[in-house]
């Protein structure tokens, strides 16, 4: 769990987590645990005595679970707050009737801070910005350690906010994989793209991308094909047609459209490195009439080894090189 900068923070997205000025700290018995669980779930709100019996007890409580509750939560203050005076009044784990209040900020919980930059990647995606979305995308899944509320994700107070943690998660993994087919990365979205749509073969926006992945790696066919597998499928499985969405898809595919970018017939393009040569042999490659020339190029040619040098740190771009047939013989270090 990635923490803030002193205080109190809590991790969630995993085996339950409580960690003081970054330090971990162990919580206790699986009863405090859940307290703290569920306290979380009601984060900045007030969580009545009665409930937090029904809820740690699954409505069956033993004779002494008051005495016990207050205990638990005695313990957890200590924990929470170290170096408060015994007596004085406690301001993270406050009593507020009728029962109890974890008052500390949302952004102290990796849940939070999740949620924060899920919401900035799908933003910057909308925004034409692929790559800050992909680099958002990839530090807000960092934070997950596991599955959200993990030791309590089948206890009834933890159950609604799990699974909307986890679709969240979802969505965030849906909108790097996005980022990267707008990238260009296509080899890269369509590996990954083949094992989500086969972890979860429901959801429709991951056969979208994997088509639009598909398409831009020139396997037009292959597109084409996975869209009639999501229609067996849904049929099969549902009785329902594909979305109209993917109906649009498919006929882009058929049609070309350029809204989908790059020809399907256009291969992902490869970077070949040409192999240092002394300075004779530069010379002679400049002379007219050696096989390998390009005259009068020097410009030209410094802007095609800056776009290669980009390419190479992972910045996208797009090079077009034209001109009346047979000006320039093809330069073997720059096919």
């Amino acid at each position: 769990m990635v923490t803030t900068d002193g205080g109190v923070d809590i991790g969630i997205l995993g085996p339950l987590e409580l960690r003081l000025n970054g330090e971990v700290v162990t919580i206790g018995r699986q009863k405090q645990r859940a307290l703290l669980a569920l306290l979380v779930v009601n984060l900045g709100r007030t969580v009545s005595i009665d409930r937090m019996i029904d809820e740690l007890w699954d409505g069956e409580p033993p004779a002494k679970a008051i005495s016990s509750l207050q205990a638990y939560v005695s313990n957890l203050r200590r924990l929470l707050e170290p170096v408060r005076t015994k007596g004085t009044t406690a301001t993270v784990l406050v009593t507020q009737p009728p029962g109890y209040r974890l008052a500390i900020d949302a952004d102290r919980t990796d849940a939070a801070r999740f949620e924060t930059l899920a919401a900035a990647s799908r933003a910057q995606l909308a925004a034409g910005d692929a790559l800050a979305a992909l680099d958002i995308a990839t530090e807000a899944l960092a934070l997950w350690r596991g599955n959200a509320f993990d030791e309590f994700r089948y206890d009834g107070f933890a159950d609604t906010a799990a699974a909307r943690l986890e679709e969240l998660r979802r969505a965030c993994e849906e909108d790097r994989l996005a980022a990267t087919v707008q990238l260009g990365l296509h080899a890269t979205a369509i590996a990954e793209l083949d094992a989500a749509v086969r972890n979860e073969p429901l959801r429709e926006r991951r056969w979208a991308l994997l088509m639009r992945a598909l398409y831009g790696a020139g396997r037009h066919a292959e597109a084409l094909e996975r869209f009639q597998q999501l229609r067996r499928l849904l049929r099969d499985e549902l009785g329902l047609d594909p979305s109209p969405e993917m109906l649009d898809l498919e006929r882009m595919v058929l049609s070309h459209d350029p809204a989908l970018g790059r020809s399907p017939r256009t291969a992902e393009p490869q970077i070949t490195r040409a192999p240092q040569r002394d300075a004779d042999t530069a010379r002679d490659a400049s002379e007219p009439g050696h096989p390998h020339g390009l005259i009068e190029r020097d410009m030209e040619l410094r802007k095609i080894d800056a776009t290669i040098a980009e390419v190479s740190a992972g910045v996208p771009r797009i090079l077009v090189v034209e001109g009346p047939a047979g000006t320039a013989r093809r330069r073997s270090s720059r096919s």
